[in-house]
């Protein structure tokens, strides 16, 4: 959902029938829920809420927010295929307007969907230069247990608490997506702060000590490593040989681990170039946004395509748009599109959608078995995915 969090915005957007379902089955609020036929502003109904009872309600409003959107809906699918709830889920939300009202359904469907959904679109919503990539790893049946995700917390918080002084305690987290590819959250203390706080109903300032992101991801099935850190990279390198030693063994070969980078450049002259194999039923190769750095400034320049666009492809905007040629530009992130024949029944989708930084970072890997191969098979065709040379 664009914009920013509001809980009566929420609201606002969301049906009659559904927030009836919500305030019964999920958090049942009789005067809330008797109020929803005759209230005419469903914003209002916060003021109904008891206090004791908006803080899970506000939760609940903050994932649908952060599921309503393109992206988030994608999410739901493919976490709804991987547990055979797919086209269940299509007969929940199909018929239903608004993305809002479609991730509210869902999560009163399938609570277990909707919330790794969420915690997976928070993944993919991280900054995509921050995210550094190798390949070669071993392959095969590698289960990241709990065992290896705790002995893992524990080397960063060691790591981040010798070097910059923060870092411990450090909670961490397991996700599997698509019996394939392994998450590891961790969440290291952060340095303390001070924040202005209410506490029954009184303002004052309190000393909290937040955590902040590590994410590992490890695609047993193709032997890549991807590691997600704000840090500098002499930190994502000392991640990486963390996580090979934990799940690997220290005596780990690292003589075919190589970094991988995407080239993006291709993409500043659109799609149309681009080949592609009949037999693989695509209609068409679309370029939905791209994100430039001009190479004499530290500035980002950015261009999406509108939603329902027709064209599609916007690169086409960009010499009408941009104060200097092309070549005067690096592209650091883009969005590509694949639609289908429309004859292609075998398809489960029209298209899909996925998203590239130059730092080696793509969602892709989060894609359907199908669409993924389909994907990297044409990057590797494009000479987009290339090894980087860097250690």
């Amino acid at each position: 959902m664009a914009g920013q969090f509001a809980v009566r915005r929420v609201l606002k957007c969301l049906s009659d029938p559904l927030l009836e379902r919500y305030f019964e089955e999920r958090r049942p609020i009789s005067e809330v829920r008797a109020a929803i036929a005759a209230i005419g502003d469903n914003g209002k109904l916060w003021d109904l809420v008891p206090r004791g009872e908006r803080t899970e309600v506000e939760a609940d409003l903050r994932k649908v927010f952060d599921l309503a959107d393109e992206k988030g809906i994608s999410n739901l699918f493919d976490e709804a295929w991987y547990h055979d709830f797919d086209v269940e889920l299509h007969r929940v939300i199909d018929g239903l307007d608004g993305l809002e009202n479609k991730a509210l359904a869902a999560l009163l469907a399938h609570e277990d969907v909707f919330m790794k959904a969420a915690t997976l679109r928070q993944a993919d919503a991280l900054r995509g230069n921050s995210w550094k990539r190798w390949a070669g790893l071993p392959t095969g049946k590698h289960a990241i247990t709990k065992e290896m995700g705790a002995r893992l917390a524990d080397d960063v918080s060691e790591y981040f608490d010798k070097k910059e002084g923060r870092g411990k305690p450090c909670h961490f987290e397991r996700l599997l997506r698509q019996d394939r590819l392994h998450y590891i959250f961790l969440y290291p203390a952060d340095h303390m702060r001070r924040v202005l706080v209410y506490e029954n109903d009184k303002l004052g300032p309190i000393d909290e000590r937040p955590g902040f992101d590590v994410v590992f991801t490890f695609d047993v099935q193709n032997g890549i490593l991807s590691v997600w850190s704000t840090g500098v990279k002499d930190t994502k390198l000392a991640l990486k040989t963390m996580f090979c030693e934990v799940v690997f063994g220290k005596d780990i070969d690292t003589t075919d681990i190589v970094a991988t980078s995407y080239k993006l450049g291709t993409f500043l002259n659109g799609t149309s170039h681009l080949d592609i194999d009949p037999a693989d039923g695509i209609k068409s190769v679309s370029l939905k946004r791209i994100k430039l750095a001009p190479l004499a400034g530290t500035e980002r320049i950015e261009f999406e395509a509108a939603p329902r666009s027709r064209n599609g492809d916007i690169a086409f905007v960009l010499r009408d748009h941009l104060a200097n040629p092309l070549s005067a530009y690096a592209v650091v992130e883009a969005s590509l599109q694949f639609t289908f024949d429309e004859g292609d029944s075998g398809r489960r989708q029209k298209s899909f959608t996925f998203d590239l930084s130059a730092s080696g970072f793509s969602n892709l890997h989060s894609k359907p078995n199908e669409y993924r191969a389909l994907g990297e098979k044409y990057l590797r065709l494009w000479n987009v995915d290339v090894p980087d040379g860097s250690a």
